[in-house]
């Protein structure tokens, strides 16, 4: 029988029903906030920047989240398929679940996106995938809020002005012109990051339409030392990941994996599971940490050491010293040998390095030495061969292949746009003109190039700066796909239309290569079909578990494994250099990755800025942290006054920028040395 959903008009009297505030004050400021049913943006403020009403005006994305003035939201147009078996039909006020997947530098996290009468409110954990196993972290759970971001903007913008999507055509269909013109020597796209199979099959085809064409990828807090020691050491198109399943002693130096580095979940699950003691007689792991300032994997640690980023070097050569002297191993001995002779870092005491040294060993099989990302390729190179005469390599430490081809700098894009070769620019995604390196001077590069256009969810200071704006869509908003860090597959699903009219990567890659732009899942299916090599009915039935459970299991291991090459890592660690001397008046300093607003991708969430930051519990700011040793030789300061924290604020200067912030004494932190 077929049910049919009555949604009867209100009564003319008695007792009536609403849903928000809003529709039960009917005022005419938030009847013009809920134009196109969500907020339009926050208005700008008039004259009194700090009444309440203003204050009010400006969290219409949290009450829009929070159900309050939204009567309903229009769902993606193509069919979906939800987490759950699919109901007979849809009721009202129910929740239902959709797998997807939130699209990150290292690998996308496996989510269930919630949603209410169509509108997503709610991010976990997929259950069903073995990397988040039902578990999510601070920014899968914050990434709803963007989606309902007032600032986010509604139409495409040329040199600041509004622009129909007609003008935009004609641009692609110039930039696509003069392309094939110089066989596209002209034409430069700098991407972010991403671990889409479908992007790089679309990369691919832009590439062999255009051979001479630049394409470029770049992430602030991914510089890529790690892939060129893992090139060095196992060969190209290989990469490096820990395995901390079966770790029993873990060294970090530098190495934040349990809070600022680029870890995932499995490495915090699996490195909490070492730590349960499930009945009597079972040993724990054990964490050496030698680290500048005191982090969340810090405060873990059973033995750590204070050690300024610029000695990790040193501190590894003596290390790998000690674990030669207790078990041989040939490409250990090939990097010492071609490595210069350092000192071992003032203040570090030798016995440490030789207990760590002694239960690594002790552990063989069963421990790893895991180093930050910013160190350089040639100190993750040396890392390398220490975890091979360790035995990790292909136990706690895994190596695989990489998600996507190599592509050239931020620095090879630059020389190019510097030379007048570029002209024509794409960004996809991030905002290099807001953190690419200040030698570069990206943002002054930029204005020499003829035509740039840049497609991102939100406007940022390089859509300032570019010809064009295109609004991006919101990973809930677009199809996608992505690899998860183990290597699975993962679908990202839409929960709800564009609410501006986004479009997506994968849609302006399609129209730049000459396609039409894709119509609901067609472009990830055809991705899909060419991993699975499937066809009729299985396909079919392949395709809907994929989008309903959110990702298609990884292939079994191959037996095969990665050889050392011994020469490879001496060419790199035959690189590393010796610190320099620091003092009062000569300090070390070391950029660090906030845990709530990363690279600054995410300023303008307010969840995110109102979480306090796990060691220094700053809020809503920024600091330059210090030790208390290097304050006090310094002059300078924090007191509480009146329940108030009263820092002193210094200008710091490196490479010729100049930057003005309040200091914070961190205990813990190495002396002569400062964190930013």
């Amino acid at each position: 029988m077929k049910r049919v959903l009555h949604h009867p008009s209100a009564p003319p009297n008695g007792r009536t029903y609403w849903r928000s505030l809003g529709e039960y004050a009917r005022t005419p400021d938030f009847e013009e906030w809920l134009h196109r049913e969500f907020p339009a943006g926050a208005a700008e403020w008039e004259q009194d920047p700090l009444s309440r009403r203003n204050f009010l005006r400006l969290m219409g994305a949290s009450l829009a989240l929070a159900g309050l003035g939204l009567g309903g939201c229009r769902r993606p147009e193509a069919h979906l398929v939800p987490f759950t078996q699919s109901p007979e039909w849809l009721v009202s006020g129910k929740t239902m679940s959709f797998a997807t997947a939130q699209p990150r530098r290292r690998g996308a996290v496996p989510l269930l996106a919630t949603t209410f009468d169509g509108r997503p409110i709610k991010m976990e954990g997929n259950p069903l995938h073995p990397f988040s196993a039902g578990k999510s972290d601070t920014h899968a759970q914050a990434s709803i809020l963007d989606l309902y971001d007032p600032a986010r903007r509604h139409h495409l913008a040329f040199r600041g002005k509004k622009a129909e999507a007609a003008q935009l055509d004609a641009e692609i269909q110039r930039l696509r012109s003069e392309a094939t013109a110089s066989a596209g020597a002209t034409l430069a796209i700098l991407a972010d990051e991403t671990c889409s199979p479908t992007r790089e099959r679309l990369r691919t085809e832009l590439l062999r339409q255009f051979p001479q064409a630049t394409w470029a990828v770049y992430e602030p807090l991914s510089p890529g030392y790690d892939a060129e020691a893992a090139t060095a050491t196992f060969g190209p198109g290989t990469q490096f990941r820990a395995n901390l399943a079966n770790a029993s002693t873990i060294l970090a130096a530098d190495c934040d994996f349990l809070g600022s580095e680029d870890g995932d979940l499995a490495d915090t699950r699996n490195f909490a599971a070492g730590r349960r003691i499930r009945k009597p007689g079972d040993k724990i792991s054990r964490l050496y940490v030698a680290e500048p300032r005191f982090s969340i994997t810090g405060s873990m640690a059973d033995h750590r050491l204070r050690l300024r980023a610029g000695e990790v070097g040193a501190f590894l050569l003596e290390l790998g010293r000690q674990i030669r002297g207790l078990r041989a191993n040939a490409e250990l001995n090939a990097a010492l040998a071609a490595a210069p002779d350092l000192p071992l870092p003032h203040g570090v005491n030798p016995a440490w390095i030789r207990e760590c040294a002694a239960d690594l060993v002790a552990n063989s099989g069963r421990s790893v030495v895991l180093v930050g990302r910013r160190q350089p390729s040639p100190i993750q190179a040396l890392s390398l061969a220490i975890n091979s005469a360790l035995g990790a390599i292909g136990n706690t430490l895994a190596v695989q292949p990489t998600i996507s081809a190599r592509s050239i700098s931020i620095k090879d894009l630059a020389s190019r746009m510097r030379d007048g070769t570029v002209k024509s620019l794409v960004i996809l995604g991030g905002d290099p003109v807001y953190n690419a390196p200040a030698d570069l001077s990206f943002a002054s590069l930029l204005g020499t190039v003829p035509s740039s256009l840049h497609l991102a969810a939100q406007p940022n200071a390089t859509s300032a700066k570019t010809s064009w704006f295109v609004p991006g869509t919101h990973y809930l908003e677009s199809w996608g796909d992505a690899l998860a860090a183990d290597g699975s597959y993962l679908s990202i699903q839409p929960t709800i239309q564009p609410l501006w009219a986004g479009e997506s990567q994968l849609e302006f890659l399609c129209r730049l290569t000459g396609q039409a732009k894709p119509v609901g899942p067609s472009l990830i299916r055809e991705t899909f079909t060419a991993r699975t090599n499937q066809s009729g009915p299985a396909l079919e039935q392949a395709w809907n578990d994929f989008v309903r459970e959110g990702f298609l299991p990884s292939p079994p291991r191959s037996a095969a494994t990665y050889s050392v090459n011994a020469a490879g890592v001496a060419a790199l660690t035959a690189k590393i250099a010796e610190s320099s001397e620091t003092s009062a008046t000569s300090l070390e300093a070391a950029f660090v990755s906030s845990p709530a607003m990363d690279d600054g991708r995410y300023l303008n969430n307010g969840w995110l800025q109102e979480w306090p930051d796990p060691m220094t519990k700053l809020t809503w700011d920024n600091a330059i942290l210090l030790s208390p040793g290097t304050a006090k030789a310094l002059g300078l300061r924090n007191e509480i006054i009146k329940g108030i924290l009263i820092a002193d604020v210094v200008r710091a200067t490196l490479a010729g920028q100049t930057v003005e912030a309040p200091i914070l004494v961190a205990p813990g932190h190495v002396d002569f040395a400062v964190s930013l």
